[in-house]
């Protein structure tokens, strides 16, 4: 393998292990969701993930 496939496999490999690491984190959030917004006494619309800025 040449030094360029080499490093296309790289890159391949750092975007596929960096998706797996935003779905992993996104799923531990909406399992743990409801646990915060009964620990923090708010209702399920009142807690986001992201909260829009008015500007």
């Amino acid at each position: 393998m040449s030094n360029e496939e080499t490093r296309k496999w790289w890159a391949l490999g750092a975007i596929g292990v960096s998706m797996l690491t935003v779905g992993v984190d996104a799923t531990i959030l909406n399992v743990a969701l409801p646990t915060v917004s009964a620990d923090s006494n708010a209702s399920p619309c009142g807690v986001r993930t992201r909260a829009p800025r008015d500007s």
